[in-house]
């Protein structure tokens, strides 16, 4: 039978007046977002950002995009991170460059809440083998469809279960509103819900001297998907991107507790982390990993986002 796994639900709703306000407001704050993280053809971008504010409510199927060596992502009119892909090639700039850096070819990505795959078909073109998990089913899908679209389905396996600390099953919400979510009792549908560690046997090592790296975005159930996947990460020692709120303390002290440190990703490579803040992605390694790591980082040439082409804006 299926439980509540949080204690907390996400769910649309609000006032009408909310409503209405809504597009503007999100559309402003993300048009600022535009200005900050992209140093050249910014109108360009602020095009392309507004277009596709205008296209997502007209047209029909994905409007799919290049974001360079091929790699094709077709990027459903739903998604709430879509509009800063098609402006500026990512919804999260930093961390992009910095994974651009670090992930190479023959390396593993485990990609836990992998949303429309950016990240996942990303790196499975430039040459990772990649095990993506998303228990929402129209986001698992479209991560299949561009892994199609881009040629690289032989490398990218995508997964429709939550992770969490436990096996079973929990309910999860499907909210375009504020994300996806494992919800309260009787919300949501009932999803698969598995440990990392369960299904270790099933992720591939990397080739010689590669890296396996583990990006968590689970919607503030990332210390319970950290949790769950202790023998994991102390057999692979990944590389671990999650992100953190409110100083982390929790979070901070697993990592710590098998063996981590914690940074922050930068242009150069990785910083020491805030003894505060309120939001944060870490970057945790191994200390037996961190010399290694930081050689490969230092070798790596920058990496800096390239603006991406939109390849087709409606279905022909």
């Amino acid at each position: 039978m299926a439980r509540a796994v949080h204690g907390f639900a996400f769910s649309p709703g609000g006032s009408s007046l909310r409503g209405a306000l809504r597009f503007p407001l999100r559309a402003a704050i993300l048009s600022r977002s535009v200005i900050k993280t992209t140093s050249s053809s910014r109108l360009r971008a602020l095009g392309r950002f507004w277009r596709w504010q205008i296209e997502r409510r007209s047209g029909d199927g994905p409007v799919v995009v290049d974001f360079g060596q091929g790699g094709l992502l077709a990027v459903p009119r739903w998604s709430q991170i879509g509009g800063m892909i098609v402006a500026t090639g990512s919804h999260e700039p930093l961390h992009t460059a910095f994974l651009d850096r670090l992930v190479r070819s023959g390396d593993v990505f485990v990609d836990v809440g992998a949303n429309i795959g950016f990240y996942a078909i990303r790196y499975a073109v430039a040459g990772a083998r990649v095990v993506a998990f998303e228990p929402t089913e129209r986001a698992a899908e479209a991560t299949s469809t561009s892994a199609r679209l881009a040629g690289v389905s032989d490398r990218v396996r995508v997964e429709g279960c939550a992770l969490a600390d436990e096996d079973g099953e929990a309910w999860f919400s499907d909210s375009d509103d504020v994300g996806n979510g494992l919800a309260g009792l009787g919300e949501g549908r009932r999803v698969t819900l598995h440990r990392l560690d369960t299904l270790a046997s099933q992720i591939p090592d990397p080739d010689r001297g590669g890296l396996t790296v583990l990006k968590v975005d689970a919607e503030g159930a990332d210390i319970r998907v950290l949790a769950g996947a202790h023998q994991f990460i102390e057999d692979k020692q990944p590389v671990i991107m999650v992100e953190a709120w409110d100083g982390g303390h929790d979070l901070l002290q697993l990592l710590t507790g098998q063996g981590y440190e914690a940074f922050l990703a930068t242009p150069d490579g990785l910083a020491p982390l805030r003894e505060s803040f309120w939001q944060a992605n870490v970057i945790a390694v191994s200390r037996d990993r961190r010399c290694s790591v930081q050689e490969r980082l230092a070798a790596a040439p920058p990496a800096p986002l390239t603006s991406p082409q939109v390849v087709r804006w409606r279905d022909r």
